[in-house]
């Protein structure tokens, strides 16, 4: 009986070894075994410079950028039609510099030609992981219009000697083989002991062996990111028992925290944590969240996972924005316009997140809006776009309140702060322009707030001492509103200018905003000749 076990013991150990594979096999064979077998990056100058016109059975083309500094498509050879020809054509929309980059990984890219004109370039040339210490790359210069057609063949190819010398971390191969072996015999020689013993039930067995199975779930799938999307941070990486200073004393404490990271389904059991803690603990009903000093908040998933900062932007998602903010921009200052301001409002969950029901917590340090505006700073400095949270925090922080406790936008207060620190951003385009002042407006308590959340919530016992806040009216408006006509909608209403003739401007202000802007509008035409809506 012994031996009947030790022989299950051990086909039961290699199967689990190969499920628990990605613990000790070295993170950079499983993101080149994962990633398809090759595939060549066309690099041309340009936005929208390159096109794939015709391409053989089995080859997908992506689009991985369309900047204004270059184009790339990537030519992804599908798994199994390796040892045949397999060509492309694509043509040059316009002239410049053209890159090939070759990336062979476990497979043998053997490129026999490629085309231009009629001319042969490439010859005979076998890349394969055995032969190249980086990937290959190929530049010439192309013509506008040009047409070429790139040839090459993949033969597969694996290297079990080189995968076992170069990418196996054998302590922890030990560790493994040593824990599920001894393991799984234990729970073999268990289930034995469960069938000579007639007086236990059979479904304790199926338990055990269902329990033993679950506790292998994690392993099944370790990830191998470096980096969550999801959270926007860098994850722990594994460590090793011995480093440059000799046995490593904190490995027990890295390997868990690298584990934490990494564990299949890791992100899936946040989603239905905060999930359960949402429906079981919240104060409100299925709209609206009652958080701390009864503060409402919109109860919205989606508004939820943006106050956890758990769906941030991807590279791409981030490029086509600062295209889009920049062919506005451009198209903008070609109809006359002679500067453009982007302002983008912070939201109550940004602003006040320290009265948000507790039981919700963040997974992310930045957010959505601060990761967009980094990246335009960062990439279109030409570009002026505000955000003002720094600015609005000190505000906060001398008692002033800026937010509706009932609702979804910023009180009179917060509005005309937002109005004031974007006008100083344009003075220093425009310095003769004024900015209205709290000594220029009236400023009383009453119950003038937004009310939407409060609505919603349609709770009698809410009180409604907290739709007090600070009005504030203009003592003596110099900008007068006037109501055109309907838009070419009539659900979005008329549209409407203020115009000021007291200013010694001519400067017209065209304001596209959502329901944020309606309140710090008429501040704007105190400064500006006409202001349009």
């Amino acid at each position: 009986m012994k031996k009947k076990s030790l022989i299950i013991t051990i086909i039961l150990s290699i199967v689990a070894l190969f499920v628990a594979s990605p613990l000790f096999v070295k993170q950079t064979f499983w993101k080149n075994w994962q990633m398809d077998r090759a595939y060549v990056d066309v690099i041309a100058q340009g936005h929208n410079s390159i096109e794939a016109i015709n391409m053989s059975k089995g080859l997908s083309v992506e689009y991985l950028s369309q900047s204004n500094n270059q184009s790339v498509m990537r030519i992804k050879v599908k798994t199994g039609i390796s040892n045949r020809k397999n060509t492309v054509a694509f043509k040059i929309l316009k002239a410049g510099r053209v890159v090939f980059d070759f990336y062979p990984q476990h497979t043998e890219l053997t490129r026999d030609e490629s085309i231009k004109n009629g001319q042969l370039i490439f010859k005979n040339i076998m890349l394969s992981e055995k032969s190249l210490t980086t990937d290959y790359s190929q530049e010439i210069t192309a013509h506008s219009d040009e047409i070429m057609t790139l040839s090459f063949q993949v033969k597969e190819h694996f290297d079990v000697v080189g995968l076992l010398k170069g990418y196996v971390d054998w302590y922890i191969f030990i560790i493994t083989f040593s824990l599920v072996f001894f393991s799984i015999y234990k729970i073999v020689r268990y289930l034995a002991g469960f069938k000579l013993q007639s007086g236990f039930s059979r479904i304790d067995i199926v338990f055990v062996s269902f329990f033993a199975i679950l506790l292998l779930l994690p392993i099944l799938r370790i990830s191998q990111d470096d980096v969550s999307d999801q959270e926007n941070r860098t994850l722990a990486r594994i460590p090793h028992i011995y480093n440059e200073t000799g046995l490593n004393l904190n490995y027990g404490k890295e390997f868990e925290k690298w584990f934490n990271d990494h564990f299949f389904g890791r992100e899936s059991l946040i989603l239905f944590n905060n999930y359960i803690h949402h429906h079981l603990s919240q104060r409100g009903n299925a709209n609206i969240l009652i958080g701390q000093d009864d503060w409402l908040y919109n109860a919205d998933n989606n508004v939820i996972r943006m106050f956890q900062n758990i769906d941030l932007f991807s590279e791409a998602e981030l490029e086509e924005i600062g295209h889009r903010l920049q062919n506005f921009v451009q198209e903008a200052k070609a109809k006359g316009v002679q500067q453009v301001y982007f302002y983008l409002a912070n939201d109550k969950e940004s602003l006040y997140p320290e009265f948000y029901p507790s039981y919700i917590t963040k997974l992310n340090s930045i957010s959505r809006l601060e990761q967009m505006i980094s990246y335009i700073h960062k990439n279109y400095p030409e570009i002026k776009i505000f955000n003002f949270k720094d600015s609005l925090e000190k505000v906060k922080q001398t008692g002033e309140v800026l937010y509706c406790k009932t609702g979804s936008h910023m009180n009179n207060m917060g509005s005309y702060y937002e109005y004031k620190f974007l006008m100083q951003e344009i003075q220093k385009d425009y310095p003769n322009l004024s900015i209205v002042g709290l000594n220029d407006l009236n400023i009383k308590e009453e119950y003038a707030c937004d009310v939407d959340f409060y609505n919603m919530l349609n709770d009698p016992t809410y009180s409604r001492e907290n739709l007090k806040n600070k009005a504030l009216q203009i003592k003596s408006p110099k900008a007068s509103e006037i109501v055109n006509r309907l838009r070419f909608d009539k659900r979005l209403g008329s549209v409407s200018a203020y115009v000021n003739p007291k200013v010694d401007n001519h400067l017209s202000v065209l304001l596209v905003s959502d329901s944020f802007g309606w309140i710090w509008r008429q501040y704007v035409a105190e400064n500006f000749a006409a202001v349009f809506d």
